[in-house]
């Protein structure tokens, strides 16, 4: 996202996210450049692609933490879905920055060519 402050920044993602206005300062991560004890090694990737600040949500699984492993969860969950909740779904992850490259993720895109949307450009 592109905002001009750290704190309309959290606000913005919060409502995106649903996060309700009492819940939304432990919800929403952010770090503001200078501070590099945050999370090792974010003040070098955001100083690598010029960013000023970074906001993230810190929020629950939505999935149980016992039997299936997340990954085998999370596919069943999309491959679930019918119309719009799955066009819903497949958008939100879509749009998510390729620098998310997590395991999740590469199962995703694996399973069901669900790429990032600035990777279908090059």
């Amino acid at each position: 996202m592109d905002a001009d402050d750290v704190e309309v920044a959290r606000q913005d993602l919060a409502c995106r996210e649903g996060i309700p206005t009492k819940s939304r300062h432990n919800r929403i991560g952010a770090w503001p450049a200078g501070d590099s004890d945050c999370i090792v090694g974010l003040d070098e990737w955001a100083r690598a692609r010029s960013l000023d600040a970074v906001v993230w949500t810190a929020l629950d699984s939505n999935f149980a933490e016992e039997g299936q492993s997340l990954g085998e969860q999370v596919m069943g969950h999309l491959q679930s879905l019918v119309r719009s909740k799955r066009d819903e779904a497949e958008r939100y992850i879509r749009c998510a920055p390729r620098q998310i490259d997590t395991e999740l993720r590469r199962q995703i895109e694996a399973k069901l060519q669900w790429t990032a949307a600035d990777a279908d450009d090059g």
